[in-house]
């Protein structure tokens, strides 16, 4: 199998392996059938469904998420792209952009140069080259960012401030990501936009059409911080990490909390109950899910996700085991997982 290069847009932990949908998608859809992902994080689901021509619905409460998701499903004009890059790369108005922490993040030619490129990006008036140049701007943050001599995404999720000058220049990493990314779009040039993205609760939305298929990848208890391992996406677009952690089911930082095996559960059968409503009578619930551990005593996710379809009209379809030999998530290691496929009955 071969993947799009546009996969690799934006970093985004514990990524949606591209192979899984692919090979869900091929085994469970056709050109008439609408798929959901109501985790759909980076977008992994919503572009192989545009590669193969399958309409679909992403949904995810997280900002950048859905913004990410955009910005890889759309289709781009090459030499569109090219003018607006290079125009960024002219720009002259270094107006301070109001990060919090600036002097800490970043050198004080790097943060020049993010409002330079920042305040540019910000005035592109086609919206969807505007979502896409924002997210390659977010997309190196955590790599030129100020850092200390150890340093990992649990520093910048705990908010453990920098004591060291970075030796890279933010200017010099965007350039080489827009050069990457005009190679990248030209493997999609020929996709339509097939996917329509929602930054909203899964647990809360309602679709206009039935989904055929839902493929997914749903947060694992307590194994990942996913706004706050983008913290400085979030200083940079003036959006509340607080409230976006709080509303985050399952986050990392949430598994020292008084309940919060049983508040996760419940989160997520109000989800998981909202979602397999709406499939089709015949339909199919395809994801990858794991087992992970909290206090070093296991978590058992995946036999009460089958139990919860169990009881809900859903039968097993398939239940395989894929090992994880170089997935490191959070707090745990997490070694395999389960591809799981559930038809509603």
């Amino acid at each position: 199998m071969s993947y799009l290069q546009l996969h690799n847009l934006h970093p985004y932990h514990a990524k949606f392996y591209p192979g899984v949908p692919q090979y869900f998608l091929s085994k469970y859809a056709n050109s008439q059938s609408i798929v959901l992902d109501p985790f759909c994080g980076s977008g992994t689901t919503l572009l192989e469904c545009n590669a193969m021509g399958v309409r679909s619905f992403g949904v995810d409460i997280n900002f950048l998420s859905a913004k990410m998701s955009k910005a890889k499903t759309e289709q781009y004009n090459e030499s569109v792209l090219e003018k607006h890059i290079a125009h960024i790369l002219l720009a002259n108005d270094d107006t301070n952009i109001n990060f919090q922490d600036a002097n800490i993040w970043f050198t004080k030619d790097n943060y020049k140069d993010l409002c330079l490129l920042f305040n540019a990006i910000e005035r592109i008036k086609e919206d969807k080259y505007k979502v896409l140049l924002e997210v390659v701007i977010s997309s190196i943050l955590n790599k030129v960012c100020n850092k200390r001599d150890t340093w990992n995404l649990g520093y910048l999720s705990d908010n453990i401030l920098p004591n060291k000058e970075s030796k890279l220049s933010l200017r010099n990493e965007f350039e080489k990501k827009c050069k990457w990314l005009l190679r990248a779009i030209i493997e999609t040039k020929d996709y339509r936009n097939n996917s329509t993205i929602f930054c909203e609760s899964a647990g809360t939305i309602k679709l206009k059409e039935q989904p055929d298929i839902v493929i997914t990848s749903p947060p694992y208890p307590f194994a990942v911080d996913f706004a706050r391992n983008n913290r400085l996406s979030y200083y940079l677009f003036h959006e509340d990490i607080e409230e976006a952690t709080n509303a985050e089911t399952g986050a990392r930082n949430k598994r020292n909390k008084r309940d919060c095996e049983r508040s996760f559960f419940e989160e997520m059968r109000d989800i998981y109950m909202n979602i397999i409503s709406q499939v089709k009578i015949g339909g199919y619930f395809c994801m990858t899910v794991s087992d992970t551990k909290r206090k070093n005593l296991q978590i058992n996710f995946v036999q009460w996700l089958i139990d919860l379809f169990l009881t809900n009209n859903w039968s097993i379809a398939e239940d395989n085991i894929r090992q994880l030999e170089h997935q490191s998530m959070g707090q745990k290691r997490i070694t395999e997982e389960h591809l799981l496929v559930l038809q509603k009955i």
